[in-house]
């Protein structure tokens, strides 16, 4: 049950990360998760870093999130965790990124790493 909470909670900072990525065409348009200068997820999400083989990375999200709920319900495991395992390995890329080289906080990507992470440590 837990992996289906954190899963619908993983997409739905996903879906709203997609949402702000749209919406930040919009010069005038000021999300709610930028707090401060070096708190900020439009700095995240219009980044170069935001897209991965064009595709932003809330959309992979999206796609991850649905994919654990379906292998989950269906039982199966090992594709399951490969999935966790990837999403992992890309959280750890993606939060170096946004704390280190960037040095910024990201509400909403710092919410889905808590989330990948946790959804890794229920798999083990």
């Amino acid at each position: 049950m837990q992996i289906y909470i954190l899963s619908v909670i993983g997409l739905l900072l996903s879906l709203y990360s997609l949402f702000v990525s749209f919406k930040l065409k919009n010069k005038k348009y000021k999300p709610f998760c930028d707090l401060a200068k070096s708190i900020s997820c439009s700095k995240a999400f219009k980044s170069e870093y935001a897209k991965v083989l064009g595709f932003h990375n809330s959309l992979l999200g999206i796609f991850f999130y649905l994919t654990l709920m379906l292998t989950t319900y269906l039982d199966l495991y090992v594709i399951s965790l490969v999935a966790v395992l990837g999403a992992v390995f890309f959280t750890i890329y993606l939060a170096f990124i946004t704390l280190i080289v960037q040095e910024n906080y990201c509400v909403i990507c710092i919410g889905s790493y808590i989330i990948n992470f946790w959804l890794f440590f229920l798999f083990l």
